[in-house]
């Protein structure tokens, strides 16, 4: 055989191999993907009724349909390896390789909840969630080392987990750690002994055990200082906490396109890299645990940039994208659609450009999204998440919420899962969530707070400012009583980063007004950077809000430091201010608004000058009979330290431009 026959043969078989290899196409092409259970498909023009499917190496027979193939199939390992072959061994190739990695390790999903309690024991038994492969279950218990005491756990034959009763006061954790054959993950049981009741903690439990002492911080990473860096912050959280602050809120320190806030985000597993590296990040979140404070992460998962690379998947490659499903492209009909915008690649979103809604209906989308908020909550052992814009993923899934707690409080029990929608709807609670924004029902516009009589881009349009002072009273009458069923678990607030600064549109006078009211109502307050030192500056824009080497009171030309400061302790070391019922109080005044803090143990008058006018108070309104037969003999107020003793004929008081008081009765 001379040489030039054999170079013709040699080509001749590898164009042979070559065009067998095309003779099949899958009708997706490779990706990274978010569950266990796919539907590989394609099509081949060859006249078969049947070929062979191989995945990882393992053959297995499968119909051909009119040329078509259609087969669902587990995926097993991380990475996963699709052909299809004439022959049950796969020497005899017809397609090219179809590779599927799960972005994810599917171990079993547990959640320990308790069963029964009795006189000497918690019982508890461990709810399985999900368990992709069926996988015989083997978990350890273990009490975490620094519960107030040792607990005695044992198991019965049932499988349920007994705890005998401490006596130590307490928060308490139980570990159950399950290993599988992608990994351990270990999941949490919390409960809390206070004298001789037992409270239980977990998807089950309303009031987060923290929640109601929570004093929020919200900070924008890439303009808190002029460094922008996680370091940066780090140096910052003395002070925070000489102000008062017990909850770091950040907002998103993810991956994204742009500068800014953050909210679009390209990589949802990834940092922003000109923050700082993970190391830095868990120094920052150290740091901000030995001062005694909670880590809140700002996430956002109604969208996506339009520049993540699935969305680019999908510009690129149309329907063979493995991603063709995971964004929302058909109207609805759902609450909020009006606000839909089509973009030229058919993704929707709502008001943003470039930031297009996620497809919940997809069960990969809900998987990548869990495996996204529990890999940080893994990894740094943050306190909890403010969902950015889940009013949106409320209204076209809610029942996603639900999954979420279960998930995120099986891994952390007293995870707090504050929702960026409206705190008025009950149903923000029945889906899982535990506290959200004090807006109003409004859909006209999704975020319209409460104490904003019109929504306006260039003004902040609030009952304080408004032009006519009767309806002044009424509308903070409206917000205060009528807006809300569930106020404590409302987040209150006078500034945020998408508001106006409060001092912007309002006098100095009228800010602390305003905040004096955030810090006297149940729910949660909240600050926004800057707010404590007078910020001016809009949080839209990317200036920096302090010098990283100056203090921040040194930075404070306004007096509000000192002034927050004060407001904060008032709270805190007052219980009726963070736990007591709220009442009217009628002042018959145009002027003044008043309301009852009032819990056991302490009773307290919240009384404030909405006007810029002096305005006159006749303590007899509230020594009255009822308060002497409550055997109250004078009240002081918290404020200026002023007493005020019950007599016959009470004193008139003078009340100054937007003063407040604060009465404790003794």
């Amino acid at each position: 055989m001379n040489i030039n026959f054999k170079l013709a043969l040699l080509f001749f078989l590898f164009v042979s191999f070559r065009t067998t290899a095309q003779e099949f196409s899958w009708d997706k092409n490779s990706a990274e993907v978010w569950s266990v259970n796919q539907v590989v498909s394609g099509e081949t023009e060859l006249k078969l009724d049947h070929a062979w499917i191989g995945q990882n190496g393992i053959f297995s027979k499968v119909k051909i349909i009119e040329g078509k193939i259609s087969q669902e199939v587990k995926l097993k390992e991380i990475q996963n390896h699709f052909v299809l072959a004439l022959d049950p061994e796969g020497k005899k190739l017809i397609s090219d390789t179809l590779k599927l990695e799960l972005g994810f390790d599917p171990v079993p999903i547990l959640l320990p909840e308790l069963a029964q309690e009795d006189g000497a024991n918690l019982w508890i038994e461990v709810k399985t969630l999900e368990n992709p492969f069926a996988e015989r279950l083997s978990y350890t218990v273990q009490p975490e080392g620094a519960n107030p005491e040792g607990l005695i756990i044992s198991i019965d034959s049932q499988d349920r987990v007994r705890i005998e009763k401490p006596k130590a006061d307490g928060d308490y954790f139980i570990d159950f750690a399950n290993a599988s054959k992608f990994g351990e993950q270990t999941f949490k049981f919390m409960f809390r002994k206070v004298r001789d009741s037992f409270e239980v903690f977990g998807p089950s439990n309303e009031q987060h055990p923290w929640m109601q002492h929570a004093v929020l911080y919200q900070l924008t990473p890439s303009n808190f200082t002029d460094k922008r860096s996680f370091a940066s912050i780090s140096k910052k959280i003395a002070e925070l906490a000489e102000l008062g602050i017990n909850t770091l809120y950040l907002q998103p320190v993810f991956k994204t396109h742009r500068k800014g806030q953050g909210y679009d985000i390209v990589d949802y597993f990834s940092l922003k890299e000109e923050f700082g590296s993970d190391e830095e990040l868990a120094a920052l979140i150290k740091e901000a645990k030995a001062h005694g404070m909670k880590v809140l992460f700002d996430l956002v998962i109604n969208h996506s940039s339009i520049h993540h690379p699935y969305a680019v998947d999908r510009i690129e490659n149309k329907n063979r994208s493995h991603y063709d499903d995971y964004y929302h492209t058909k109207h609805d009909g759902a609450k909020y659609s009006s606000h839909y915008t089509v973009d030229e690649f058919g993704f929707i979103n709502y008001f943003w450009n470039d930031l297009v809604n996620l497809n919940y209906d997809n069960e990969e989308v809900q998987r990548w999204m869990l495996e996204a908020c529990k890999h940080w909550v893994n990894a740094f052992d943050i306190d909890g998440y403010r969902f950015d814009a889940i009013w949106g993923v409320m209204a076209r899934k809610p029942e996603f919420g639900l999954r979420l707690r279960n998930e995120l409080k099986g891994i952390k029990p007293d995870i707090l899962l504050l929702a960026e929608a409206k705190a008025m709807e009950p149903e923000v609670y029945e889906f899982g969530y535990d506290a959200a924004y004090d807006w109003t029902s409004d859909t006209l516009w999704v975020s319209q707070w409460s104490w904003e009589y019109e929504y306006n881009t260039k003004e902040s349009m609030t009952v304080f400012n408004h032009p006519n002072k009767a309806k002044r009273m009424e509308l903070l009458e409206e917000a205060v009583f009528g807006n809300n069923e569930f106020p404590f678990r409302t987040l209150r607030f006078t500034e945020n980063n998408d508001l106006h600064r409060f001092p912007s549109h309002h006098s100095s006078e009228q800010a602390k007004l305003a905040s004096s009211l955030v810090f006297t109502l149940p729910g949660i307050p909240m600050l926004y950077q800057g707010q404590e030192v007078g910020n001016l500056t809009h949080p839209y824009t990317s200036k920096p809000v302090y010098d990283d080497e100056q203090p921040i009171s040194d930075q404070d030309d306004s007096g509000m430091f000192e002034f927050y400061r004060k407001l904060i302790q008032l709270r805190v070391s007052n219980p009726a201010l963070i736990k007591g019922k709220l009442d009217s109080f009628e002042t018959s005044s145009d002027e003044l608004f008043a309301f009852w803090r009032e819990t056991e143990d302490q009773k307290l008058l919240v009384l404030m000058n909405l006007s810029s006018s002096e305005a006159s108070f006749n303590m007899n309104l509230i020594f009255n009979e009822q308060m002497q037969a409550d055997h109250f003999s004078s009240v002081k107020d918290l404020v200026s330290s002023r007493i005020f003793v019950a007599r016959d004929k009470g004193p008139e008081i003078q009340i100054e431009p937007y003063q407040v008081f604060i009465f404790e009765f003794q």
